[in-house]
């Protein structure tokens, strides 16, 4: 309550305290898959992609995916790539589901039962209705730090001369991404808390 009153009283004075955390992309539970998902925006070109990936409980490439999703918000192109990746689990006939993206605003319009007046509202009804009939799923955020394959995929959609890829095997440039991902190793995070009173 301190805290809170000397950052509402006091302008925001309150100290705020850094630290590293270290994160990776963790695997999914035995017999669950995991997609995860993420969008990009070239802002200077105002160009949006969407890009994403399916690996196992052991961490292996299942199938990947872009999109180029033209000029759009990067809320949307977050929303597009979630919709592509949730699409392809469907057509994959996956049973059990973890989805990770690094999008905070799309896991919570994702997992919030209220409804959204926004242009965005069909995308995120799609998005709902297609986690309502996996058999099982989960939303879940990710740092960007554990989100690195699927960005790299969201960033090649940018580029794409056609509108949708989908990569039976992992692009050249994505292989080291998923071995640091297989190996568990760790990224640091720079990360702001409030001191404890």
């Amino acid at each position: 309550m301190v805290i809170e009153f000397s950052y509402c009283v006091l302008g925001g004075s309150v100290d705020r305290i850094s630290r590293h955390i270290q994160i990776r992309w963790e695997k999914p539970a035995s017999n669950w898959s995991k997609l995860n998902s993420d969008g990009s925006c070239v802002h200077n070109i105002g160009i949006a992609g969407g890009g994403g990936l399916i690996r196992n409980s052991d961490g292996d490439w299942i199938m990947g995916y872009a999109r180029n999703i033209g000029s759009t918000s990067s809320e949307a192109a977050e929303l597009w790539a979630l919709r592509d990746g949730l699409t392809l689990c469907h057509q994959l006939q996956l049973m059990a589901v973890e989805v990770e993206l690094d999008a905070n605003l799309i896991v919570n319009a994702i997992t919030n039962n209220s409804c959204c007046h926004s242009a965005l509202s069909p995308l995120i009804d799609d998005c709902k209705k297609l986690l309502s009939q996996l058999p099982q799923a989960k939303v879940l955020h990710c740092y960007q730090e554990a989100n690195f394959c699927a960005d790299a995929l969201a960033k090649m959609g940018t580029s794409l001369e056609q509108d949708f890829i989908l990569y039976p095997l992992p692009p050249t440039h994505v292989i080291p991404l998923l071995d640091k991902d297989i190996l568990g190793l760790f990224c640091n995070r720079l990360c702001n808390s409030l001191p404890n009173i």
